[in-house]
């Protein structure tokens, strides 16, 4: 893993260009722009706090290794202030059924998580390069790695009330 805070990590220019991109965007859903729309109406609401964001961590997961993540939130005991977490996957001529490391996205769940036969795959999400993925970082959204063939790289972003 490697973290950085837009001047580090990634290589100053492509971190920076990558999170003043991506706090544009946030900015945007905030502002309510598009007040026709009732779940955007509500998503910007629920954005109003996400006044912050930590640190870009920049991921690898070994295919050798055959890397996974367990189910977790994003918002749990030890990150309790996430709100919205932000993925942006950087894999060149991924194949999720010869590569895997889809990110499984769950059913609502409370703490402690269930396991994951019991929790309900939603949606299985290839990390396909250029891929921006926003989800919100609560109960709402369980989630995990399923096992990866090759080498899988992310950047992720947590914005913070």
């Amino acid at each position: 893993l490697v973290w950085g805070d837009g001047d580090e990590g990634l290589g100053p220019d492509v971190n920076r260009r990558f999170v003043d991109t991506l706090d544009l965007l946030i900015s945007r859903l905030k502002s309510g722009m598009h007040n026709d729309c009732n779940r955007l109406r509500a998503v910007a609401a629920r954005l109003q706090g996400a006044d912050f964001r930590e640190e870009t961590m920049v991921a690898c997961y070994p295919g050798a290794s055959r890397a996974r993540y367990h189910p977790h939130i994003d918002n749990d005991r030890s990150f309790i202030h996430r709100i919205l977490t932000a993925i942006l996957y950087l894999n060149e001529d991924w194949d999720a059924t010869r590569d895997g490391g889809q990110l499984r996205l769950f059913n609502e769940a409370k703490l402690p998580l269930p396991p994951p036969a019991e929790l309900g795959a939603k949606y299985d999400v290839a990390p396909l390069a250029n891929r921006l993925l926003l989800f919100w970082a609560t109960e709402e959204v369980p989630h995990e790695v399923l096992v990866t063939k090759r080498d899988r790289f992310a950047c992720t972003v947590w914005y913070v009330d």
